[in-house]
């Protein structure tokens, strides 16, 4: 019985795995409002959001220079999304 269970759960992740990697996220045509983008989480997110299409990426955060340097990174990585720092 006990190894019926763990099957599951191992076919349940394996197919949770699958769907994971092979969807991409949609953010053509989007626009998206970033708080704290200057480091960390945010500017991760950033720059992903940027990879996948977004229109135009919105940042703010206390650390303007910071976000500045963002966006520079942004744009150097090929980004096609208009970026404003606020």
């Amino acid at each position: 019985m006990i190894e019926l269970i763990l099957g599951a759960i191992a076919l349940w992740f394996l197919y949770h795995q699958i769907v994971w990697y092979t969807t991409q996220p949609n953010f053509e045509g989007k626009v998206v409002l970033i708080t704290g983008a200057s480091s960390g989480i945010g500017e991760e997110i950033t720059k992903q959001l940027s990879k996948y299409g977004a229109k135009k990426l919105i940042l703010c955060s206390r650390r303007i220079p910071e976000l500045e340097r963002v966006k520079r990174e942004c744009i150097e990585a090929g980004t096609k999304s208009e970026i404003t720092v606020m």
